[in-house]
């Protein structure tokens, strides 16, 4: 399964990003992007959106054309060197930016379908980003394993999106491996969870931790 990850927008950007005017984004520095699912999120205006990425360039700024600054919503480079400079400060022309495309998903999650609780959204992001850190290998908690990992990437999700019984599986897989469809169930429940999964560093497994919160028998790790 590939890596979920996210970019957060301003909210300026977001009727663009939803209309596919907007398609690529434009970051100071070299960032570690990968081809696959992306999210586009603005936590603080409950919005996200869900699409493909499609190409990562590391390029030089004074290299940036009128045609990528048009995909960035842009009317050309001038007028996007002035917005990154509101950033960033003044950014040198020899600068190494990175340039994230995507293309939009078919029937994907749109602005009202995502309007969530602002606590919800945020969590869903800590969550997320906490289980890209344990897959990547950069955090170990306690006995919480790279599928454990998995599993938190696809609760963060779940929790940045509205929840309908038939929503697309393909965003829950390991969750389901597990018996658990994310779909079919609630932010709270899941919320309620993680608090067990993640605050026992792994002493129980994710089942368990569902099935406590089930109130279900459970047997400790042995």
């Amino acid at each position: 399964m590939s890596v979920l990850q996210a970019i957060e927008l301003d909210q300026e950007w977001i009727q663009k990003a939803d209309s596919g005017q907007k398609l690529i984004t434009v970051r100071k520095g070299k960032r570690d992007y990968k081809q696959g699912r992306l999210i586009l999120a603005s936590p603080k205006y409950n919005w996200c959106k869900e699409v493909t990425c499609i190409k990562v360039e590391h390029i030089a700024l004074n290299k940036i054309s009128d045609e990528l600054a048009e995909a960035d919503g842009f009317a050309n480079t001038k007028e996007l060197r002035n917005k990154l400079s509101e950033y960033y400060g003044v950014v040198p022309e020899d600068t190494i930016m990175t340039v994230v495309k995507w293309e939009l998903i078919p029937q994907a999650l749109n602005t009202k379908e995502t309007i969530l609780d602002n606590k919800t959204l945020q969590a869903g992001e800590i969550i997320h980003g906490l289980g890209n850190s344990i897959v990547d290998g950069k955090s170990k908690i306690g006995s919480l394993t790279i599928v454990d990992g998995k599993i938190l990437q696809e609760l963060g999700h779940a929790l940045r999106i509205k929840l309908t019984p038939n929503g697309f599986k393909s965003y829950f897989k390991e969750c389901i491996n597990h018996g658990f469809n994310p779909n079919e169930s609630t932010h709270e429940f899941i919320l309620e969870v993680l608090s067990r999964f993640i605050g026992n560093e792994g002493l129980l497994t994710f089942k368990q931790s569902l099935a406590c919160e089930m109130n279900r028998p459970i047997t400790t790790k042995k």
